[in-house]
């Protein structure tokens, strides 16, 4: 018989614990990986719809919406998604309680599996109810968070989550001839509030993030800047829906523009390309103040608003969304704040994409437009699927250093 040392049992009691399955351990694990996904389906769904006419609208009936189907999914069902994972896990650091886990932020994710399949198969009144529902849950469970804590410097993003909630519910409504306006109206709203979100946390963690990485290169963050960046952005985005000539509501676009691209030069992140988690940042925020200008430029028809749409759309919503995942995914995880080649290549797949879905039709105009789509697809669903293969395994399984979250 086999005699087992002492120095063998304290050895095999040394070793760690097996993996745990924690992927409703806090809001980003799940819908990280649920957008993610949701990105790749989606714009695959699109590109064989739209570009190469598959037919997929015999099964997918709401396909037949065409834009409409695609501009709402990348806004309410892709980045308001995101937005509610980052801001129930940055909530529990904001006011030291619990958000929503375990049973019930496995519920919420199933409301949101739930809108996407009906925004794709069922009624619009279902589709309605459905993202309501999602929406409508998200809100009240971060209220309560907010409420409780009486975290009142946060407040304002229960009216912009209360903003969502309002503008899906007017798409949908437009869309079946209830609400008499433009059916895309709510749903461009919802993009530029997005950015108005980005604008506003962008202003809180780029500076500080950069700082922390490149003490020394001189990052300033004077509060004037953001709040002057952030005011003209929502003047000069209110003028648009005005009956205003396009003369004052180009000129508010380029100066708020302008006052953005101020603030990123004083941000200094034209010195930080040496490090892939902090440029990410940088690059994404520049596109709002392509974005702002190719928009003025649109309302003259020297570009088309699609274009300036999907800057700041393609370019700093996602660009910003892929930065932010992978960033909390590793800091509310417990790993090193590193990114390694995977991370770094699927930020640049990211931002070719919209190269190629902004500035080469502008370019090069004449080349067909479904090949700047084709390739702009390509790599924003293979920068999505690079976060896959990558941070999968990590936001599926406890914390590295074993804490909770």
């Amino acid at each position: 018989m086999s005699v087992i040392s002492v120095s063998a049992i304290k050895s095999a009691a040394s070793l760690p614990p097996k993996p745990k399955f924690a992927l409703f351990a806090l809001a980003f694990r799940p819908f990280y990986l649920l957008a993610a996904t949701f990105a790749i389906v989606s714009i695959l769904l699109w590109l064989l719809f739209y570009i190469h006419q598959v037919r997929l609208h015999n099964l997918l009936p709401n396909l037949a919406y065409g834009y409409v189907w695609h501009a709402h999914e990348m806004i309410f069902g892709f980045g308001f998604t995101v937005i509610i994972g980052f801001l129930f896990t940055a909530g529990k650091t904001w006011t030291g309680l619990q958000t929503p886990r375990g049973w019930l932020l496995g519920m919420l994710c199933l409301l949101w599996l739930c809108a996407r399949i009906a925004n794709l198969i069922a009624s619009q009144k279902i589709a309605l109810i459905s993202d309501a529902a999602f929406e409508l849950s998200s809100l009240v469970l971060f209220a309560n968070v907010i409420f409780r804590a009486k975290n009142k410097n946060n407040y304002k993003f229960l009216i912009i989550l209360t903003a969502f909630v309002i503008l899906d519910a007017s798409s949908h409504l437009a869309l079946m001839g209830i609400l008499p306006v433009n059916i895309m109206s709510p749903i461009y709203l919802g993009l530029y509030l997005i950015i108005l979100v980005v604008c506003i946390m962008s202003s809180r963690i780029i500076p500080m993030f950069t700082r922390n990485t490149f003490p020394n290169i001189g990052t300033s963050n004077q509060p004037i800047y953001a709040q002057a960046a952030i005011g003209s952005y929502i003047v000069a985005i209110i003028a648009m829906f005005l009956p205003i000539p396009n003369a004052i509501q180009a000129g508010l676009l380029i100066i708020s523009g302008v006052i953005h691209a101020l603030m990123l030069f004083k941000w200094r992140g034209y010195k930080t390309f040496s490090n892939p988690l902090v440029w990410i940042l940088h690059v994404s925020y520049l596109w709002i103040v392509l974005g702002l200008w190719l928009q003025a430029a649109a309302l003259f028809d020297l570009t088309t608003v699609s274009i300036a749409r999907h800057a700041l759309g393609v370019g700093a919503m996602s660009g910003m969304i892929l930065g932010m995942m992978t960033r909390t995914a590793l800091g509310h995880t417990g790993s090193a704040l590193q990114v390694g080649k995977m991370e770094t290549i699927a930020y640049i797949f990211l931002h070719l994409g919209a190269f190629f879905r902004v500035i080469m039709p502008i370019l090069l105009p004449n080349v067909k437009y479904s090949i700047w789509m084709d390739l702009a697809g390509t790599f924003w669903i293979l920068a999505f699927l690079l976060y896959l293969i990558k941070y999968t395994p990590k936001l599926i399984r406890a914390r590295a250093d074993g804490k909770e979250g």
